[in-house]
């Protein structure tokens, strides 16, 4: 069950981006958390249960795609919005496919961004959370290259 308000993670290797989106969801009425890399944000799993996720796709080292496998490798599942500078229909269809719920172009109006994440969190809302979340280790999904 989500909590009130709604914890979004956000996924950006580009600080200006990461930091505008964590005060856009802060102002809308989002807790939000901020990570670098998909590292940084395994590595928080440990602690920090968010209910949604806005991602970037290409990253240094590791993809945002990456990023997608290893979480649903292990079974975690958050509801997931793509925010990317370099869209393709390829990309899209991929995406989209590997579960994310809106794939948006940099830079999103403000209002669509908000709507795909209202979206994502009432469709993640109605899906059962995996049994083992509580158990879920984020371990299990690193790899040691990742930065």
């Amino acid at each position: 069950m989500a909590r009130d308000p709604p914890r979004i993670a956000v996924v950006d290797d580009e600080s200006g981006v990461r930091n505008g989106l964590t005060r856009l969801l802060r102002s809308a009425g989002f807790d939000s958390d901020a990570y670098a890399g998909g590292a940084e944000f395994l590595d928080d799993l440990a602690t920090t249960r968010p209910d949604g996720l806005n991602l970037d796709l290409r990253m240094p080292e590791k993809d945002g795609f990456e990023l997608l496998d290893r979480l649903a490798d292990s079974g975690h599942r958050i509801p997931l919005v793509v925010l990317t500078s370099f869209p393709s229909a390829d990309t899209r269809h991929r995406a989209l496919r590997a579960g994310v719920v809106a794939f948006l172009e940099k830079p999103a109006e403000r209002a669509a961004l908000l709507e795909a994440l209202d979206r994502a969190l009432s469709i993640g809302l109605r899906k059962e959370p995996p049994s083992d979340r509580d158990e879920f280790d984020p371990e299990s999904i690193k790899e040691e290259s990742m930065p």
